[in-house]
């Protein structure tokens, strides 16, 4: 072989050598991305005191226990009928019970026993609790316009269950919304 060819040859893989020496070796294989992590919900529940039941007697005092898995505010809201109406009053918190946070794994009675006030259906008809748990530390910028209102006063919405969607609203991901509901024969 002659020189010239024989270094032509050797340029040649000398390039070849050089083009994959300087080449990047291939980027690691990234690591999956962390799982979606749902909505944080406090596990708000809800418990006629004396036992489940659907119906409810006309003037018979009623009592909800209200509890949370996790540190939440709560707000509940009683739908009833006065005089043919449908009313709704922000029922807790209330100027007897006046904090509306629980801590994990607690209960409150609505109305508590230190409560001035009894609900007692006072008309015929389906009436509803509806309650609201929002985590503590969930990020909202502030208490909705329903909440902040005069309690056990009639409001200005045209159900319980909107009333407490206007806490929803502000924190989604974080907040439990129940019903409990009977009937007044």
């Amino acid at each position: 072989m002659r020189p010239s060819a024989r270094l032509a040859s050797l340029l040649s893989v000398a390039v070849a050598l050089a083009g994959c020496a300087s080449a990047p070796p291939p980027a690691p294989t990234p690591p999956p991305p962390p799982a979606v992590q749902g909505p944080v919900q406090p596990g708000l529940d809800l418990q006629l005191l004396g036992g489940p039941r659907t119906r409810v007697g006309l003037g018979e005092p009623v009592r909800v226990a209200v509890s949370v898995e996790r540190a939440a505010s709560v707000y509940c809201y009683y739908e009833f009928n006065e005089r043919h109406r449908r009313q709704i009053v922000r029922l807790y918190p209330n100027r007897f019970q006046p904090d509306p946070r629980l801590g994990s794994g607690r209960s409150v009675v609505v109305p508590g026993g230190d409560a001035r006030f009894d609900v007692v259906p006072t008309g015929r008809g389906r009436e509803k609790l509806v309650c609201v748990a929002t985590l503590l530390d969930a990020p909202f910028p502030s208490v909705p316009a329903v909440a902040r209102g005069p309690d056990l006063t009639p409001l200005k919405v045209r159900s319980a269950t909107g009333a407490a969607f206007e806490h929803v609203i502000l924190a989604p991901r974080s907040s439990s919304v129940r019903v409990l509901e009977w009937q007044v024969p």
